[in-house]
């Protein structure tokens, strides 16, 4: 029973905690017509090329006319070869301005929407906003209401387990008699949260959603989606947590695997590197939930005391929640500073933050309460052991909870993406190449090249660039660079997908010698 125990136990973490490909938000790049266009004739078709290959049964497009009627579409469809362009047939289409809505999920499990207008002869007088498109967002918003009450329960009891656990110490009551008889309607309430979060996220998919398609046996679609893979993998967790009679450790490490998991279902799997993303993640999220769980603890255990009779020593307990609060305090600061170095920067933030950094503005300020009340109620308690406020540790709880709920909200919505540039110099058969790149986003971006002379003192005759993705196995044809001066060239690199993108930079000498020099550059997705 023992090694079985152990067996299960490996075998959880592997599945929660063991990510094995980067995934980011799809970015659309280019749509035909584009947005605001007048076209002189009905186009054949609309298109829209993205930054990543989609999933064929989980696209939607759809298109209204000016009066906001719905425009009969053949499709959408993926391009054979190039999945990442979808497009649809288009019926012959009357002088007037459309709308197109298109939908696509990303390689993260987001669901990634949005519209624009083109026109069709001239510009219709006072355009309508599709009918109906609102109940997107509204089911967005129920989604998030899901994930924070989920994720906010098992935060709390998480912590509240491991805390109870240690202050057993000091004359604490244990978890069981925290929780009550309250647990097993805990336990339902957080499955069936766990199974509205599951059919508010598919409802949210376009495609007809995954349940849906999973019904209809394509089950391979699940690996597109991260997202409801943490929602199983918490559900088999809770099921495991209901079995009675295990030792105690066991219900501390399903527990310890529900607060790290909650790592896997947001912005993580777009940022490079992959294993810092989500060690800063889940370092975040257990102290959090050493936190909350921690005021939890301390305010069941006042009811506790006050209900039994039973006293608690304040006194000896004070020195050790102190420490421990003080720990998870500063990793919350740290581990939260680390993970917006990571997924933004500072100039982004401050320049196009948008409600991402306004969220994050909020947790801050959120954070910055939760630590004053700590250190006034420190104060108090170290005056006088018996002293503890429980109105300044529900508002410490309180404070804690909104920001939980602003990091729920980040992990829902587009980022700022942080603005790299790329210089280096490079070394191929005892010759230098100075590389530049002007910016490592999506699109189109100029490469500066400043080669060196031979000892003949010859140039290039021809200098391209090849450019590919290993990971996708996709290359694209040599791109040429221009000459700018002696030694000094240009190309400008469509990088259409965010990922690891390799280069080859060709020089061809007129005596027939190819010089390649080569790097491995990251473009970040998953933001604005």
């Amino acid at each position: 029973m023992k090694r079985l125990k152990i067996w299960w136990m490996g075998f959880l973490l592997a599945l929660c905690i063991a990510p094995s490909a980067a995934f980011a938000h799809a970015n659309l790049l280019t749509m035909t017509p584009h947005n605001g266009q007048v076209v002189p004739a009905s186009p054949e078709e609309i298109a829209l090329e993205f930054s990543e290959p989609l999933e064929p049964d989980l696209i939607d497009l759809k298109m209204y006319d000016w009066n906001a009627r719905p425009i009969q579409l053949d499709g959408p469809k993926l391009t054979p070869g190039k999945a990442s362009r979808m497009y649809a047939k288009l019926p012959r289409l009357e002088e007037g301005t459309y709308t197109v809505v298109w939908s696509v999920v990303s390689e993260d499990g987001h669901p990634v929407n949005g519209s624009y207008a083109f026109s069709v002869g001239s510009v219709s007088p006072g355009e309508t906003a599709p009918i109906g498109e609102n109940s997107l967002d509204q089911k967005k918003f129920l989604l998030i209401a899901l994930r924070y009450l989920v994720e906010a329960s098992i935060l709390l009891a998480s912590g509240l387990a491991w805390l109870a656990w240690f202050g057993k110490r000091f004359g604490l009551p244990s978890f069981a008699q925290l929780a009550g008889r309250g647990w097993r309607l805990g336990w339902l309430l957080l499955v069936g949260g766990l199974i509205g979060e599951w059919f508010v996220y598919s409802a949210t998919l376009p495609g007809g959603g995954l349940t849906s398609q999973l019904l209809a046996g394509k089950w391979k679609l699940l690996g597109q989606s991260p997202f409801a893979g943490m929602v199983l993998a918490q559900l088999v967790l809770l099921c495991l947590l209901a079995i009675p009679r295990m030792v105690e450790g066991w219900y501390l490490f399903i527990w310890l695997l529900l607060a790290g998991s909650l790592a896997f279902g947001g912005h993580a799997w777009g940022i490079e590197p992959l294993w810092l993303a989500f060690l800063l993640r889940i370092v975040h999220l257990l102290t959090i939930a050493i936190w909350l769980g921690g005021l939890g603890c301390l305010l069941l255990a006042l009811r506790w005391e006050w209900t039994s009779g039973q006293p608690i020593d304040r006194a000896a307990f004070r020195p050790f929640f102190a420490r421990v609060a003080s720990f998870a305090a500063g990793a919350i600061l740290l581990t939260g500073v680390g993970m917006a170095a990571i997924q933004t920067d500072w100039t982004s933030l401050v320049q196009r933050g948008g409600a991402w950094g306004n969220l994050l503005l909020v947790k801050i300020g959120l954070i910055a309460s939760m630590l004053l009340l700590a250190l006034n109620q420190t104060r108090r308690w170290k005056r006088d052991g018996r002293t503890l406020s429980q109105s300044l540790l529900r508002w410490e709880t309180a404070a804690g909870m909104l920001a939980l709920l602003a990091g729920v909200w980040m992990s829902q919505i587009a980022y700022p993406l942080p603005v790299k540039s790329y210089s280096e110099t490079l070394q191929a058969d005892r010759l230098q190449a100075v590389v530049q790149i002007s910016q490592l986003q999506l699109g189109w971006q100029t490469m500066t090249i400043r080669l060196p002379d031979t000892a003949a003192g010859m140039e290039p005759k021809q200098v391209q660039v090849e450019l590919n993705m290993t990971e996708m196995d996709m290359g694209l044809e040599p791109i040429p660079a221009r000459k700018l001066d002696k030694g000094s060239y240009q190309a400008d690199l469509p990088f259409t997908m965010s990922g690891k993108w390799t280069f080859v930079i060709d020089a061809e000498y007129p005596d027939g010698r190819h010089i390649r020099w080569t790097d491995t550059v990251f473009i970040p997705g998953g933001g604005e």
